[in-house]
């Protein structure tokens, strides 16, 4: 099943791919797409979809 979801994230500048696809799979998404939809200082609200594990 494919989900969606809004994540914060607190991520140091300069906000590389690699940074923001490490942070999401740490937190053990298994994410299939993303989108920084809000920036407010240094937290920014990440659009995801992502597979549930089975």
């Amino acid at each position: 099943m494919i989900l969606s979801k809004n994540i914060k994230l607190k991520l140091n500048k300069p906000i590389t791919n690699q940074a923001i696809e490490s942070e999401l799979e740490a937190k053990g998404y298994n994410v299939l797409r993303w989108a920084i939809t809000e920036i407010n200082g240094d937290e920014y609200t990440v659009r995801i979809s992502y597979t549930e594990a089975e």
